[in-house]
């Protein structure tokens, strides 16, 4: 990976351009769907991270803006067949507007130690994506795993070729849920060994979370849409006049 600025050197665009803003609560009427993804395009995020069933409506405001559109894909669980899986990710593909997509890995198979079973449904997963252009993601649900199973899912991630390995889905029940720590990150960019781009997300709820993050190395964040304005200290309107400003120390 290219060295690049420490966050607290870097502005507030540069930052906000490792961010995927997450609009995923499934219990939210069109209006504030509508609002969120609006905002996403406000801060210049890296992508609008949407749930599929948003498309009809999810696209068409970040078309030539700087902020991509994305879905998840079997989330938050990844419990569907690989058949399944693979038609759900081809149809996403086919709507011409998903341009990423978020996948749910195996867990049970990693806790298993079916290693390669668990490359072979991801290989699968992102073969569809690169046959149409699409950039893959995978997550590993990292507080599920010990950090051997951390730095061997990585390198799983990277042997079926997908884009990205990312640590959580934010919706793991029955562990602790702590989300992107450091010794976390630091497992996962060892094993990627530059092979495929981290990616941290859920347990991101502040200024100080966001610069310990990035100094680590992650190339991108998941963060909640409520908490995308908390952790950068400004509103989508206040972040238009201090975007070219250092992002400064928490």
């Amino acid at each position: 990976m290219a060295e690049r600025k420490l966050a607290q050197e870097m502005t507030y665009s540069e930052i906000t351009r490792l961010i995927d803003f997450a609009i995923l609560e499934p219990y939210w009427d069109e209006e504030p769907v509508k609002g969120y993804r609006h905002q996403a395009v406000q801060y210049e995020c890296a992508l609008a991270a949407m749930n599929p069933t948003h498309l009809e409506f999810g696209a068409d405001i970040t078309v030539g803006t700087k902020t991509k559109f994305g879905v998840s894909s079997d989330f938050p669980f990844g419990q569907g067949t690989t058949e399944s899986r693979i038609l759900e990710a081809e149809s996403y593909c086919k709507s011409g507007v998903v341009q990423e997509i978020d996948f749910v890995s195996r867990i049970w198979m990693a806790k298993s130690g079916r290693w390669a079973d668990y490359t072979a449904d991801l290989k699968a997963l992102a073969d569809i994506c690169k046959s149409y252009g699409v950039l893959s993601k995978v997550i590993i649900e990292s507080d599920c795993l010990t950090l051997d199973e951390v730095r061997r899912a990585t390198v799983a991630a990277a042997d079926a070729g997908m884009d990205f390995v990312k640590t959580s889905t934010g919706y793991v029940k029955g562990v602790d849920r702590v989300g992107p720590t450091p010794e976390v990150i630091k497992a996962m960019i060892e094993a990627a060994e530059g092979r495929i781009h981290v990616k941290a997300s859920s347990v991101i709820r502040n200024k100080a979370k966001v610069i310990e993050l990035v100094n680590l190395g992650v190339e991108r964040m998941g963060i909640g849409c409520t908490s995308v304005p908390v952790v950068l200290g400004v509103s989508p309107e206040e972040y238009q006049q201090v975007k070219d400003q250092p992002f400064g120390e928490a």
